[in-house]
């Protein structure tokens, strides 16, 4: 059954037209369920929703889970408000950003993961280098003792 509220027009009612707040929807979400209700706002293409997890809690913004209000029509208002957009907008931006900074961090750790394994080979090669010099100094050690000795039997 769908109901529709009508409100005059007043300065904090301009961004509103005639909607729904009566049809709600229990969404079955797997990690919370909810029940859920589309708002239109005037210009009858901008659509929010609220959400509200308990019978008894607030509703809130789908889209700003921080801004509540106990009766669907004031959130209604607030959230079909032209500040509810910016505040979106702003908060899209925050997200991009932070979103970006990961990003960024991502590719330093990728990188620095990428220098430790360049240095770590690097080292393995001059282990292996120092283990090859090693065998080799012992060869002539070796080498330098049999000379001594063939040269004191020739003495």
């Amino acid at each position: 059954m769908t109901g529709f509220i009508l409100f005059s027009a007043t300065a904090s009612a301009q961004n509103l037209v005639p909607y729904s707040l009566r049809q709600v929807w229990y969404i079955e979400d797997e990690e919370r369920p909810y029940w859920e209700v589309r708002v239109t706002c005037n210009d009858l293409k901008t659509f929010r929703y609220m959400i509200r997890y308990e019978e008894s809690a607030p509703w809130c913004a789908k889209q700003a889970p921080d801004l509540c209000a106990k009766e669907k029509v004031q959130l209604a208002f607030d959230i079909c408000d032209d500040s509810f957009s910016e505040r979106i907008a702003e908060a899209q931006r925050q997200q991009t950003l932070e979103a970006e900074e990961l990003a960024r961090r991502d590719r330093l750790k990728a990188e620095l993961l990428q220098q430790a394994a360049v240095l770590q080979e690097r080292r393995r090669q001059l282990d292996s280098r120092k283990a090859e010099l090693q065998r080799r100094e012992q060869a002539l050690s070796a080498r330098e003792s049999e000379l001594s000795e063939q040269k004191a039997k020739l003495q």
